[in-house]
């Protein structure tokens, strides 16, 4: 390639490619960990969802609770998003 562009173009060339392929590597690792936040976010969001249900399903099993008043809470909860692994 050195022959092609010349040798001072090509170390120019490869010099920038070095340093846009340093920024897409940032960029793509802050948006990994933006994503790991937000799949942890999720999973609390879940385990405090399904904590609640329990509790107040408990609470209804003891009478605490009118049926009337509050119907079964569903345990088994999944939010939905467009991506988690």
């Amino acid at each position: 390639m050195s022959s092609i562009l010349g040798a001072e173009n090509w170390t120019k060339t490869k010099t920038t490619w070095k340093k846009l392929n340093n920024i897409y590597q940032a960029a793509a690792n802050v948006i990994n960990s933006i994503q790991t936040i937000i799949d942890s976010t999720r999973s609390i969001m879940e385990l405090g969802t399904q904590m609640t249900g329990k509790i107040g399903n408990a609470l209804r099993a003891a009478g605490c609770l009118k049926m009337r008043l509050i119907g079964s809470h569903n345990k088994l909860v999944q939010l939905l998003l467009a991506k988690q692994s």
